[in-house]
Parts: structure tokens; C-alpha cells; sequence
């Protein structure tokens, strides 16, 4: 069977095409993709437990590639089946709790009426919804979907067609939640700033913030 991208051009095209897909994937996976998670997840660490910097990139490149090297794709799958739950459950409690620190959703929604619009006019200055819809949703969708290995490899190394067509549906019904939750996280800690600055409460919120 085919597991990856480069293999598949490999077979459609030439190697030459295969080898070109390959380090242009590596390069970008390398300096873009892993060491942003290392830095953040790195940081992370810093700040909850006081760890170096350093220490905490190479602890967090050694565990991983040992579980990826032992387990293989299948470790990597119950990783990230693990994750995600836990990031599912960890962005409902945020919503619950951030609801309740601003007043409840009525209160949420009167604070933050003016910014809970996905499509904005066309003249927008920062984000208007044709360079939206026509240029900038569809270039990054169509590279995701179609050819990073993060959701490539996983479907074609799934045990059957249909196993694979279930997983990219559930995990694109999963993606739908991203931009709402993300719009929803930005207001709710403004509004929980807002409300924490008033008189007679302390910014503790604001504190955390800085």
C-alpha cells in the first residue's frame, strides 16, 4: 500500500518528483512546523514547572521520537486520539468556567456582540470575506487535507477505505469547532479583562496576562 505523499507522487510521477516533495516537506516540517512545537510546548513547561528552555525542547524531542520510534504510526494514532480528547475537554471546561466569570453567555454576548462575526464586509481593512473565501481559506484547506502528512498518513495507513473515510469526516466535523472556538476564547478573555478592571475588583486577570 501507499502510506505517504512523496511515495504516492513516486508511483503517479517520477522519483525525481517523489525526492523534490520529500525535502521541500522536511524543510518545512523541520524549521516551521516542529520547532514551533518544541519552543511552545517547551515554554509551556517553563512556566508551569520552572524548566529550562533547553531542557524542555530536548525533553519533549526525546519522548517524542522514542514512543514514535517503538510504537510506530500506531503510537503516534493513540497519541493523538489521547490529545485531542483531552484539548476537547480542556476548551469545554474553559467555556464553561470563562462563562461564568463574565456573567453567563447573555453577558458574554452584549460585551462582545461587535466581534462574534465570522464573515466581515468585503471592505473590511484587516479581514474582508473575498480575500476570505476566494485567496486565503482554500490555499492553506487544500495543502492540509490533501497533502500533509499529518492527516494523509494517518488515512492511508487506516485498515480498510471505509475505516479511513470515517476518520477524515470526524476529524473534519472536529475542525469545523477550531475557528468558532478560537473566537470564542479571544472574547471571553477580553471580557473577563474588562470585568476583572472594573472598579472595587482586582486585575487579576490582567496580571496573568502581562
Amino acid at each position: 500500500g501507499i502510506f505517504t505523499i512523496p511515495e504516492y507522487l513516486e508511483y503517479r510521477y517520477s522519483v525525481a518528483a517523489r525526492t523534490l516533495m520529500a525535502l521541500l516537506m522536511m524543510v518545512i516540517y523541520i524549521f516551521v512546523a516542529l520547532a514551533a512545537v518544541l519552543y511552545s510546548g517547551a515554554l509551556a513547561l517553563q512556566q508551569i514547572f520552572d524548566l529550562e528552555l533547553v531542557t524542555g525542547i530536548w525533553l519533549i524531542g526525546i519522548l517524542a521520537g522514542a514512543y514514535t520510534i517503538y510504537g510506530g504510526l500506531k503510537a503516534v494514532v493513540w497519541s493523538d486520539l489521547i490529545q485531542g480528547i483531552a484539548l476537547l475537554l480542556g476548551g469545554a471546561l474553559i467555556t464553561v468556567l470563562a462563562l461564568d466569570a463574565v456573567g453567563g453567555w447573555d453577558a458574554f454576548v452584549a460585551n462582545s456582540s461587535d466581534k462574534l462575526h465570522t464573515v466581515l464586509p468585503w471592505n473590511h481593512p484587516e479581514m474582508p470575506w473575498l480575500a476570505v473565501f476566494v485567496g486565503g481559506l482554500w490555499i492553506p484547506n487544500l495543502f492540509y487535507w490533501g497533502l500533509n502528512q499529518f492527516i494523509t498518513q494517518r488515512t492511508l495507513g487506516a485498515k480498510s477505505l471505509k475505516e479511513g473515510q470515517n476518520g477524515i469526516f470526524l476529524a473534519a466535523g472536529i475542525k469545523l469547532i477550531i475557528p468558532h472556538d478560537h473566537r470564542f476564547s479571544r472574547n471571553h478573555g477580553s471580557a473577563v479583562i474588562r470585568r476583572t478592571d472594573r472598579p472595587g475588583r482586582r486585575g487579576v486577570a490582567r496580571k496573568s496576562v502581562g
